[in-house]
């Protein structure tokens, strides 16, 4: 879980409403391993992250606005 504040000297300046602004993640990411050996990998991480921020318009991406939910998978493997 992670919170963060932004401060903006001049919050107009970015097109802000005000000069504060709030960011809150969570994050589930358990961690599953093929081989369970001393050197085991491959490993294979599933996440879900959740993003919020207190301004309503504040964009996480090209396509979205506001809160938003992402999904992955990340996979390490080494020799």
């Amino acid at each position: 879980m992670t919170y963060a504040n932004e401060t903006l000297a001049d919050g107009s300046a970015w097109g802000r409403p005000d000069d504060s602004t709030s960011f809150y993640t969570a994050t589930l990411a358990p961690v599953f391993t093929v081989n369970a050996d001393y050197f085991g990998r491959p490993q294979i991480k599933p996440y879900v992250s959740y993003m919020t921020s207190s301004w309503d318009g504040y964009s996480w991406s090209n396509t979205s606005k506001g809160n938003e939910t992402r999904f992955g998978i990340e996979a390490e493997i080494w020799f």
